[in-house]
């Protein structure tokens, strides 16, 4: 509820060309006052109580993305030293060609002491060995400590610049929250916001995939990897006509596949209020995406990455799906505490077997920043709570609408019933006239036996179809009806019994039916929808218990054929194929459950926040560390670059990478034109 629009509003809007930077302290001085106040109470009228009381209240953390974190904590998020949880405990460097400071093998530190990882000196810098520990973790006192002599931008009207900055520390000034009395208190003061995290971290995997211009594998990257890897058979080789070959990577599509998942993305469709229309993002002709939106990368990272990437050799497939299922787990709106930890000890693991495969330069801050993730979802709670995509959706940037109904039907006409017996077996064909029977012959009966007497009595012949019905938050059509459209809603999904017990029956609605008994000198309508049920066996369905995921055939049927279930029983899916890069998968479709669009005991249209799991997947206590074999793709000709590019300038960052100095800081006096030193 606190994360909804009737509850958000804009305080303050600071105009101007740039970054307020360190000056932000100014425009939220008015809010640090009414928090202060607020903490010893303000006197406030409860209009349902109609009385006065005392009203207190408290900030619990600020949500922002990456730069605005440095602005509101002080501490900078640029530079080799950028990490607010690691702060100078990092082991970050600088590549030589690509010029960026980088978080590659800064993950190993973070394993178990006994982890084989820490020992190999092949796989990762070539030549090292890792036995740090992790860094450690401040707690609030500490760092009120580190910052309580620091000067503030409020105190001196301007930037000061503080020795030491960007090698002993990058701290840039003491951040106006802690005028708070209560600030130093608190274990989560500014989080890092999963959806930019998310999205950028996403961008990487999909650049480097599709081998886009925007790729984390250019020719530069490949010659920082023959300084600091041993991987030699990516590396460039000199060819006789003065260019250099630049070999396929394993992980990397070639263009007919990429356009392959191009035009599958073309064709996929998912629910309404799902996702945006991701095929507007595809050229199918060029074989790239752009124009994807932060939840457009957040469906695509957690749902259809796996799906898309398939074609993808093992070692490269599972570091991705596993990285895909941690963002779907940490993103899941019920967490558990045992499973949080889980989480906590799984992704260094992930994060260094994508060391092996990826180049240095595919690591920056947004692929290391995951590894406190699950930290901070210990201690402030699900992301819903923390993150940004309310807040976009409040400031009317591109957002998802999601519908939220009562039960009802739209689309009705009249059908009449031909009389023809859809049920098979013995028990459907002869139970109607047996309870009927049974009924009849009660003499004196009770009010609910006239109630079982009259339903007994079976349905109204004339019964209405509808081609739309809203139930359980949900929107559903007919197959047939969303023939044609850019959107599905006719997969379902009921629990039903089976030889081996409950279990999942998949279908699609053919049609919608309302039926209409009259008993008790009443109307009592019920809708049941008829569906075609998929084959449940191991013939039809398959189960991946490492990913939690479903797979079904959409070319095998359920034998045991029960075509209808009540509509209040039913929950939406939709059936994602694969691209046709994987032929051996061709009849195959994977099954994704949709959540509800909203709440259904209010007929308002409402907007809600991004798509999320009701509840955590069973997390795996143990992460494969899959064999890899070779990174180079050798039935693929790499490609022929210019050396000259080796020699280009690479554009300026905004920290100064060799100095450890960032924009921020050299700010200079206006009256003097000096540097200000803080000791």
């Amino acid at each position: 509820m606190c994360m909804m629009n009737p509850y958000m509003f804009l305080t303050c809007i600071i105009l101007g060309p740039s970054s307020p930077k360190a000056r932000i302290n100014v425009y939220l001085q008015p809010l640090i006052d009414d928090l202060k106040r607020l903490w010893v109470g303000a006197w406030t009228y409860d209009v349902s109580r109609k009385q006065n009381f005392n009203m207190r209240a408290a900030l619990m953390w600020t949500i922002n993305d990456f730069p605005a974190y440095g602005m509101l904590s002080g501490w900078g998020t640029h530079g080799k030293i950028g990490c607010p949880h690691c702060m100078n405990h990092t082991k970050v460097f600088t590549l030589d060609f690509g010029g960026k400071s980088l978080w590659f093998d800064c993950h190993r530190r973070f394993l178990p002491t006994n982890h084989e990882f820490r020992r190999n000196k092949d796989a990762f810098r070539k030549g090292i060995k890792v036995k740090d520990l992790p860094p450690p973790r401040l707690s609030s006192t500490q760092v009120w400590n580190n910052v309580c002599d620091l000067p503030k931008f409020t105190d001196y009207g301007e930037a000061r610049r503080i020795k030491g900055y960007g090698v002993d520390h990058n701290w840039k000034k003491r951040s106006i929250f802690w005028d708070l009395p209560y600030w130093k208190d608190n274990l989560l003061r500014h989080d890092l916001d999963v959806m930019h995290i998310e999205k950028n971290f996403f961008d990487n995997v999909l650049n480097t995939v599709m081998d886009n211009e925007k790729t984390k594998d250019n020719e530069k990257a490949r010659k920082d990897m023959e300084l600091f890897c041993n991987k030699k058979e990516l590396e460039l080789k000199p060819r006789p006509n003065e260019k250099l070959l630049k070999p396929k990577a394993c992980y990397t599509l070639t263009p007919q596949e990429a356009k392959a998942v191009c035009r599958w993305l073309n064709e996929l469709r998912m629910p309404d209020g799902y996702s945006s229309n991701l095929a507007r993002c595809a050229d199918a002709n060029t074989g790239k995406l752009h124009g994807m939106k932060s939840h457009d990368c957040h469906i695509f990272m957690e749902r259809l990455l796996p799906i898309a990437f398939r074609s993808l050799p093992k070692n490269v497939l599972n570091p991705l799906t596993e990285i895909s299922q941690f963002f779907t787990d940490i993103c899941a709106s019920t967490l558990r505490v045992d499973d949080i930890i889980k989480l906590d000890r799984n992704i260094p693991i992930i994060l260094c077997k994508l060391e092996k495969i990826f180049p240095p330069g595919f690591f920056d801050s947004m692929e290391h920043l995951p590894v406190h993730l699950a930290y901070e979802a210990f201690l402030g709670g699900p992301v819903q709570y923390r993150w940004m995509y309310p807040f976009e959706q409040f400031m009317d940037l591109p957002s998802l609408t999601f519908f939220s109904f009562r039960n009802r039907a739209f689309g009705a006409y009249y059908y009449q019933s031909t009389g023809e017996q859809p049920l098979t077996g013995y028990t459907h064909a002869y139970f109607p006239t047996w309870f009927k029977q049974q009924l009849s012959c009660i003499v004196t009966p009770s009010p609910d036996l006239i109630h079982l007497r009259n339903l007994s009595e079976g349905p109204s012949q004339c019964v209405n179809e509808w081609h739309t019905y809203f139930v359980n938050g949900y929107k559903f059509h007919p197959e047939e009806w969303s023939v044609g459209k850019k959107t599905v809603n006719s997969g379902i999904v009921v629990k039903g019994i089976t030889e081996g017990g409950e279990d999942d029956f998949y279908g699609v609605i053919t049609h919608i039916y309302e039926l209409v008994y009259n008993y008790m000198d009443s109307e009592n309508k019920v809708v049941v929808v008829y569906c075609d049920w998929y084959d449940p066996s191991s013939r039809g369905t398959k189960i991946d218990k490492k990913y939690n995921t479903f797979e079904i055939r959409r070319d095998r049927k359920y034998k045991k054929y029960d075509p209808f279930i009540m509509a209040h029983n039913v929950r939406q899916v939709y059936y994602v194929p694969y691209p046709s890069i994987t032929p051996r998968k061709r009849e195959w479709c994977v099954v994704i459950k949709s959540n509800p669009m909203g709440h259904i005991e209010t007929d308002e249209l409402m907007k809600d926040v991004a798509y999320q799991h009701d509840d955590i997947s069973p997390v795996n206590e143990v992460i494969e560390i899959e064999e890899i074999v070779s990174l180079c793709d050798t039935a693929v000709e790499g490609q022929q670059v210019d050396a000259s590019i080796l020699l280009s300038t690479n554009p300026m960052e905004e920290e100064h990478e060799e100095l450890g100095e960032s924009e921020d800081n050299n700010i200079r006096c206006d009256e003097d034109n000096e540097d200000y030193d803080y000791e």
